[in-house]
């Protein structure tokens, strides 16, 4: 690994300003760009955009900016389906064989899920159930009026 350039510089070469604070408005401006499609490295390699650790830093110290990542995550998802849309017309056209169109698909769904797990993710069943027995249901038993304790012990024979 090569070591980091020198000067106001970040690892690819790209000029930031060191000192420069960046504002609410700045760091909205890049969600709202990353949640109209465009990719997030794309948006920080521009010159005096703010490195991935500072984004990510303003974005962990600010509720209102979580809440805004989150949002820009979503959008930036649902951005996929233009994408499968664009396959499709390519295998209409012939621009694309099925594998190829079936393989750049399954990618961009991959991508989706990732982005947003609620919409396009996987969903996942968990079974509480046991197949040994070991795991069973106890009943629960309410009791309206203090009973002794023979009364209890007969409830559970």
């Amino acid at each position: 690994m090569s070591p980091a350039p020198k000067g106001n510089k970040n690892a690819l070469g790209h000029e930031y300003n060191k000192e420069k604070e960046y504002t609410f408005e700045d760091i909205k401006n890049v969600l709202t760009r990353f949640s109209n499609g465009e990719k997030l490295k794309d948006i920080l390699k521009e010159n005096n955009m703010p490195s991935n650790g500072t984004l990510l830093r303003y974005i962990h110290d600010n509720i209102e900016l979580q809440k805004l990542y989150a949002r820009a995550r979503e959008f930036h998802g649902d951005q996929f389906n233009n994408e499968i849309e664009e396959i499709k017309a390519e295998l209409k056209e012939g621009k694309l064989t099925a594998n190829e169109a079936r393989t750049l698909a399954d990618i961009v769904k991959w991508q989706a899920a990732k982005f947003y797990p609620k919409m396009y993710g996987d969903k996942v069943a968990v079974d509480h159930s046991s197949t040994d027995g070991t795991m069973k249901t106890q009943p629960i038993i309410v009791v309206s009026k203090p009973e002794t304790g023979e009364e209890i012990k007969k409830l559970y024979e």
